[in-house]
Protein backbone atom coordinates (compact mmCIF):
# COMPACT_ATOMS: atom_id res chain seq x y z
CA UNK A 1 0.00 0.00 0.00
CA UNK A 2 1.42 3.45 -1.17
CA UNK A 3 -0.65 5.32 1.27
CA UNK A 4 1.38 7.98 2.69
CA UNK A 5 0.56 7.25 6.59
CA UNK A 6 3.37 10.32 7.68
CA UNK A 7 0.78 12.87 6.06
CA UNK A 8 -1.92 10.98 8.61
CA UNK A 9 0.10 11.30 11.83
CA UNK A 10 -1.95 14.72 12.24
CA UNK A 11 -5.31 15.77 11.47
CA UNK A 12 -5.41 19.27 11.12
CA UNK A 13 -9.02 21.48 10.71
CA UNK A 14 -8.97 24.95 10.37
CA UNK A 15 -11.79 27.88 9.92
CA UNK A 16 -12.43 30.60 7.89
CA UNK A 17 -12.22 33.86 10.24
CA UNK A 18 -15.84 34.75 10.18
CA UNK A 19 -14.69 38.35 9.96
CA UNK A 20 -13.74 37.72 6.53
CA UNK A 21 -16.80 38.35 3.97
CA UNK A 22 -18.78 35.62 4.25
CA UNK A 23 -19.96 33.34 1.10
CA UNK A 24 -22.12 30.59 2.49
CA UNK A 25 -24.92 32.28 0.32
CA UNK A 26 -26.67 30.06 -2.26
CA UNK A 27 -23.78 29.28 -4.81
CA UNK A 28 -24.53 29.28 -8.74
CA UNK A 29 -25.91 26.35 -10.19
CA UNK A 30 -23.00 23.42 -9.99
CA UNK A 31 -21.13 22.26 -13.30
CA UNK A 32 -19.95 18.99 -13.52
CA UNK A 33 -16.90 18.43 -14.50
CA UNK A 34 -14.51 15.72 -15.99
CA UNK A 35 -15.79 12.03 -14.60
CA UNK A 36 -12.80 9.83 -14.87
CA UNK A 37 -12.32 6.58 -12.60
CA UNK A 38 -9.87 7.23 -10.42
CA UNK A 39 -9.82 4.97 -6.74
CA UNK A 40 -8.34 6.28 -3.74
CA UNK A 41 -6.13 3.87 -2.07
CA UNK A 42 -8.66 1.88 0.42
CA UNK A 43 -7.29 1.62 4.17
CA UNK A 44 -8.20 -1.49 5.49
CA UNK A 45 -7.51 -0.10 9.41
CA UNK A 46 -9.40 2.89 9.54
CA UNK A 47 -7.84 3.95 12.94
CA UNK A 48 -4.51 4.91 10.90
CA UNK A 49 -6.03 7.79 9.90
CA UNK A 50 -6.90 8.70 13.39
CA UNK A 51 -4.38 9.69 16.04
CA UNK A 52 -3.56 7.42 18.08
CA UNK A 53 -1.89 8.95 21.19
CA UNK A 54 -3.20 11.60 23.55
CA UNK A 55 -1.93 13.50 26.58
CA UNK A 56 -4.17 15.89 28.98
CA UNK A 57 -4.51 19.89 28.07
CA UNK A 58 -2.56 22.26 29.69
CA UNK A 59 -0.99 25.34 27.96
CA UNK A 60 2.74 24.33 27.45
CA UNK A 61 4.33 27.75 27.12
CA UNK A 62 4.74 27.12 23.40
CA UNK A 63 2.94 30.46 21.52
CA UNK A 64 4.59 31.66 18.28
CA UNK A 65 3.37 35.33 16.61
CA UNK A 66 1.75 35.12 12.77
CA UNK A 67 -0.75 37.84 12.41
CA UNK A 68 -3.81 36.52 10.78
CA UNK A 69 -2.88 32.85 11.43
CA UNK A 70 -5.57 30.35 9.82
CA UNK A 71 -4.49 27.96 8.04
CA UNK A 72 -2.43 24.89 9.98
CA UNK A 73 -1.30 21.28 9.37
CA UNK A 74 1.29 19.08 11.14
CA UNK A 75 3.99 16.58 8.95
CA UNK A 76 4.40 14.07 12.37
CA UNK A 77 7.34 16.58 13.54
CA UNK A 78 6.22 20.08 12.92
CA UNK A 79 3.69 22.75 12.82
CA UNK A 80 2.95 24.70 9.53
CA UNK A 81 1.03 27.53 9.94
CA UNK A 82 -0.28 29.99 7.17
CA UNK A 83 -2.39 33.25 7.70
CA UNK A 84 -5.13 34.59 5.59
CA UNK A 85 -4.12 37.28 4.06
CA UNK A 86 -0.29 37.10 3.83
CA UNK A 87 2.60 35.26 2.35
CA UNK A 88 4.43 33.74 5.51
CA UNK A 89 4.31 30.33 5.83
CA UNK A 90 6.14 28.94 8.79
CA UNK A 91 7.61 25.73 9.89
CA UNK A 92 7.66 24.82 13.85
CA UNK A 93 9.01 22.04 15.49
CA UNK A 94 6.22 20.62 17.60
CA UNK A 95 8.34 19.26 20.07
CA UNK A 96 9.80 22.51 21.73
CA UNK A 97 8.01 25.06 19.61
CA UNK A 98 10.92 27.01 18.15
CA UNK A 99 10.40 28.03 14.66
CA UNK A 100 12.63 26.40 12.74
CA UNK A 101 11.96 28.27 8.97
CA UNK A 102 10.01 31.05 7.50
CA UNK A 103 8.92 30.84 3.68
CA UNK A 104 7.97 33.00 1.27
CA UNK A 105 4.78 31.72 -0.20
CA UNK A 106 2.33 33.42 -2.73
CA UNK A 107 0.17 36.21 -1.13
CA UNK A 108 -3.15 34.71 -0.40
CA UNK A 109 -6.36 34.50 1.87
CA UNK A 110 -4.42 30.78 3.34
CA UNK A 111 -8.13 28.92 5.22
CA UNK A 112 -6.89 24.99 4.97
CA UNK A 113 -4.27 23.11 4.83
CA UNK A 114 -3.45 19.46 4.62
CA UNK A 115 0.21 17.41 4.15
CA UNK A 116 0.54 14.19 1.97
CA UNK A 117 3.47 13.01 3.28
CA UNK A 118 5.80 15.34 0.99
CA UNK A 119 4.46 18.33 0.39
CA UNK A 120 1.69 20.94 1.63
CA UNK A 121 -1.35 22.07 -0.07
CA UNK A 122 -3.07 25.36 1.04
CA UNK A 123 -6.30 26.64 0.00
CA UNK A 124 -6.31 30.49 -1.15
CA UNK A 125 -9.88 31.30 -0.53
CA UNK A 126 -10.27 34.43 -2.81
CA UNK A 127 -7.79 33.56 -4.97
CA UNK A 128 -9.51 30.53 -6.23
CA UNK A 129 -6.63 28.15 -6.07
CA UNK A 130 -4.48 25.66 -3.77
CA UNK A 131 -0.62 26.31 -3.34
CA UNK A 132 1.61 22.92 -3.34
CA UNK A 133 4.74 23.37 -1.15
CA UNK A 134 7.72 20.61 -0.68
CA UNK A 135 7.95 20.42 3.52
CA UNK A 136 11.63 19.21 2.82
CA UNK A 137 12.56 22.66 1.95
CA UNK A 138 9.47 25.13 1.96
CA UNK A 139 10.10 25.70 -2.13
CA UNK A 140 6.73 25.79 -3.70
CA UNK A 141 5.82 23.40 -6.51
CA UNK A 142 2.79 24.93 -8.25
CA UNK A 143 -0.46 27.14 -7.72
CA UNK A 144 -3.17 25.42 -9.29
CA UNK A 145 -6.76 26.37 -10.01
CA UNK A 146 -9.38 24.77 -7.37
CA UNK A 147 -12.67 26.46 -8.16
CA UNK A 148 -14.76 29.36 -6.60
CA UNK A 149 -13.52 29.83 -2.74
CA UNK A 150 -12.37 26.57 -2.35
CA UNK A 151 -11.88 26.16 1.56
CA UNK A 152 -11.79 22.11 2.74
CA UNK A 153 -8.99 19.83 1.12
CA UNK A 154 -8.16 16.54 1.98
CA UNK A 155 -5.43 13.69 1.14
CA UNK A 156 -6.71 10.16 0.24
CA UNK A 157 -3.46 8.76 0.27
CA UNK A 158 -3.12 9.30 -3.86
CA UNK A 159 -5.22 12.09 -4.96
CA UNK A 160 -6.11 15.60 -3.28
CA UNK A 161 -9.83 16.62 -2.86
CA UNK A 162 -10.87 20.21 -2.84
CA UNK A 163 -14.21 22.10 -1.80
CA UNK A 164 -15.43 24.58 -3.93
CA UNK A 165 -17.54 26.52 -1.48
CA UNK A 166 -18.92 28.75 -4.53
CA UNK A 167 -19.67 26.38 -6.44
CA UNK A 168 -20.83 23.29 -4.28
CA UNK A 169 -18.18 20.90 -5.86
CA UNK A 170 -15.62 18.61 -4.78
CA UNK A 171 -12.56 18.68 -7.13
CA UNK A 172 -9.83 16.12 -7.25
CA UNK A 173 -6.27 17.29 -8.03
CA UNK A 174 -3.47 14.78 -9.31
CA UNK A 175 0.42 15.32 -7.98
CA UNK A 176 0.76 17.91 -10.82
CA UNK A 177 -2.01 19.83 -9.94
CA UNK A 178 -4.62 18.38 -13.28
CA UNK A 179 -7.97 18.32 -11.88
CA UNK A 180 -8.73 14.41 -12.70
CA UNK A 181 -12.53 14.80 -11.44
CA UNK A 182 -15.32 17.24 -10.26
CA UNK A 183 -18.60 16.30 -8.40
CA UNK A 184 -21.20 18.88 -7.35
CA UNK A 185 -22.28 17.76 -3.93
CA UNK A 186 -24.49 20.62 -2.86
CA UNK A 187 -25.00 23.94 -1.54
CA UNK A 188 -22.78 26.00 1.12
CA UNK A 189 -19.82 23.28 0.77
CA UNK A 190 -17.23 23.63 3.55
CA UNK A 191 -15.16 21.02 4.20
CA UNK A 192 -13.97 17.53 2.85
CA UNK A 193 -12.95 14.76 4.64
CA UNK A 194 -11.76 11.09 3.49
CA UNK A 195 -12.32 8.36 6.15
CA UNK A 196 -10.42 5.07 4.14
CA UNK A 197 -12.65 4.35 1.82
CA UNK A 198 -15.51 7.51 1.44
CA UNK A 199 -15.40 10.96 1.08
CA UNK A 200 -17.54 12.90 3.75
CA UNK A 201 -18.58 16.57 2.62
CA UNK A 202 -20.20 19.62 5.04
CA UNK A 203 -23.07 21.65 3.68
CA UNK A 204 -23.40 24.82 5.54
CA UNK A 205 -26.88 25.75 3.97
CA UNK A 206 -28.24 22.74 3.93
CA UNK A 207 -27.54 21.58 7.35
CA UNK A 208 -26.01 18.27 6.50
CA UNK A 209 -22.88 16.12 5.81
CA UNK A 210 -22.99 13.91 2.76
CA UNK A 211 -21.09 10.96 2.20
CA UNK A 212 -19.38 10.95 -1.41
CA UNK A 213 -18.19 7.60 -3.19
CA UNK A 214 -15.03 9.00 -4.30
CA UNK A 215 -14.95 6.75 -8.00
CA UNK A 216 -18.03 8.48 -9.62
CA UNK A 217 -19.47 10.81 -7.00
CA UNK A 218 -22.38 9.04 -6.22
CA UNK A 219 -24.11 11.07 -3.37
CA UNK A 220 -24.32 7.29 -0.80
CA UNK A 221 -26.23 9.05 2.46
CA UNK A 222 -27.15 12.45 3.32
CA UNK A 223 -27.25 13.04 7.36
CA UNK A 224 -28.85 15.66 9.12
CA UNK A 225 -26.21 17.37 11.43
CA UNK A 226 -26.86 20.89 13.96
CA UNK A 227 -27.18 24.31 12.09
CA UNK A 228 -24.14 25.22 10.02
CA UNK A 229 -21.71 22.25 9.66
CA UNK A 230 -17.98 23.69 9.08
CA UNK A 231 -15.31 21.30 10.03
CA UNK A 232 -15.26 17.88 10.01
CA UNK A 233 -13.04 15.11 12.08
CA UNK A 234 -12.65 11.47 11.88
CA UNK A 235 -12.09 9.48 14.97
CA UNK A 236 -11.78 5.78 12.70
CA UNK A 237 -15.41 4.60 12.85
CA UNK A 238 -16.84 8.01 13.00
CA UNK A 239 -17.57 11.54 11.50
CA UNK A 240 -17.35 14.52 14.23
CA UNK A 241 -19.08 17.24 12.68
CA UNK A 242 -18.70 20.95 14.02
CA UNK A 243 -22.18 23.31 13.74
CA UNK A 244 -21.01 26.57 14.06
CA UNK A 245 -24.60 27.66 14.34
CA UNK A 246 -26.48 25.34 16.85
CA UNK A 247 -23.08 25.26 18.98
CA UNK A 248 -22.64 21.84 18.97
CA UNK A 249 -20.51 19.08 17.91
CA UNK A 250 -22.57 15.58 15.82
CA UNK A 251 -21.01 12.10 16.22
CA UNK A 252 -22.10 9.96 13.05
CA UNK A 253 -21.10 6.40 12.41
CA UNK A 254 -19.22 5.71 9.13
CA UNK A 255 -20.60 2.92 8.34
CA UNK A 256 -24.38 3.47 8.30
CA UNK A 257 -24.86 7.20 8.82
CA UNK A 258 -26.48 7.23 11.33
CA UNK A 259 -26.29 9.69 14.08
CA UNK A 260 -24.65 8.77 17.70
CA UNK A 261 -25.25 11.87 19.42
CA UNK A 262 -25.21 16.02 19.20
CA UNK A 263 -22.96 17.23 22.06
CA UNK A 264 -22.51 21.47 23.56
CA UNK A 265 -19.23 23.01 23.18
CA UNK A 266 -17.89 26.69 22.65
CA UNK A 267 -19.77 29.33 20.61
CA UNK A 268 -19.15 28.99 16.84
CA UNK A 269 -17.63 25.60 16.51
CA UNK A 270 -15.22 25.57 13.74
CA UNK A 271 -11.69 23.91 13.84
CA UNK A 272 -12.04 20.29 15.34
CA UNK A 273 -9.40 17.40 15.17
CA UNK A 274 -9.11 14.10 17.06
CA UNK A 275 -6.61 13.01 19.38
CA UNK A 276 -6.81 9.13 19.91
CA UNK A 277 -9.47 9.64 22.72
CA UNK A 278 -10.76 12.89 22.39
CA UNK A 279 -12.52 15.49 20.50
CA UNK A 280 -11.08 18.71 20.30
CA UNK A 281 -13.57 21.62 19.27
CA UNK A 282 -12.74 25.84 18.93
CA UNK A 283 -15.15 28.31 20.04
CA UNK A 284 -14.58 31.02 17.73
CA UNK A 285 -17.16 33.57 19.19
CA UNK A 286 -16.09 32.88 22.51
CA UNK A 287 -12.63 32.31 22.22
CA UNK A 288 -12.11 28.71 24.27
CA UNK A 289 -10.87 25.06 23.37
CA UNK A 290 -13.22 22.26 24.47
CA UNK A 291 -12.12 18.74 24.56
CA UNK A 292 -15.45 15.69 24.33
CA UNK A 293 -14.62 12.39 25.65
CA UNK A 294 -15.02 10.46 21.84
CA UNK A 295 -16.62 7.59 23.54
CA UNK A 296 -19.49 9.32 24.86
CA UNK A 297 -19.53 12.94 23.56
CA UNK A 298 -18.53 13.80 27.54
CA UNK A 299 -17.19 17.28 28.05
CA UNK A 300 -13.77 16.44 29.92
CA UNK A 301 -12.54 20.44 29.76
CA UNK A 302 -12.72 23.93 28.25
CA UNK A 303 -9.64 26.10 28.05
CA UNK A 304 -9.31 29.50 27.10
CA UNK A 305 -7.82 30.86 23.66
CA UNK A 306 -6.60 33.49 21.77
CA UNK A 307 -9.04 35.80 19.89
CA UNK A 308 -10.71 33.87 17.20
CA UNK A 309 -9.50 30.84 17.17
CA UNK A 310 -10.24 29.16 14.08
CA UNK A 311 -7.55 26.29 13.21
CA UNK A 312 -6.28 22.75 15.14
CA UNK A 313 -3.80 20.42 14.87
CA UNK A 314 -2.81 17.41 16.48
CA UNK A 315 0.57 16.71 16.75
CA UNK A 316 0.97 13.06 18.56
CA UNK A 317 1.00 14.74 21.93
CA UNK A 318 -0.17 18.26 21.86
CA UNK A 319 -3.30 20.41 20.02
CA UNK A 320 -2.09 23.67 18.42
CA UNK A 321 -4.18 26.44 17.58
CA UNK A 322 -4.45 29.22 15.49
CA UNK A 323 -6.17 32.80 16.81
CA UNK A 324 -6.86 34.84 13.79
CA UNK A 325 -7.46 38.36 15.48
CA UNK A 326 -4.58 37.49 18.30
CA UNK A 327 -2.08 36.49 15.63
CA UNK A 328 -0.56 33.72 17.24
CA UNK A 329 -0.15 29.63 17.09
CA UNK A 330 -0.45 28.40 20.26
CA UNK A 331 0.21 24.83 21.87
CA UNK A 332 -2.48 23.03 24.48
Amino acid sequence: MQLHMRSLVCIAAVALAPLAAQVWGKPPDSQKGPDKKREPIPVSNPNQLAIKRWYPATLVGSEVSLPGAVAIACDGAHIWAAPQGGDQLLKIRAADGEVVASYLVPWASYNMMTFDGDCLWMTGLYEQNIVKVRAADGEVLGTFYAGAYPRGVAFDGQSIWVAASGEGIIRRLLPDGTIDAAYPVGAGLFDVLYDGTSLWVSLYNENAVKQVRPGDGAILATVPVGAGPTQLAFDGAHIWVSGQDSDSVTKITAADGKVVGAYPVGDGPFGIVFDGAGVWVVGVFDNTLTKLRASDGVQVGRWPTGGNPLGLAFDGANVWVTSYISGTVTKY
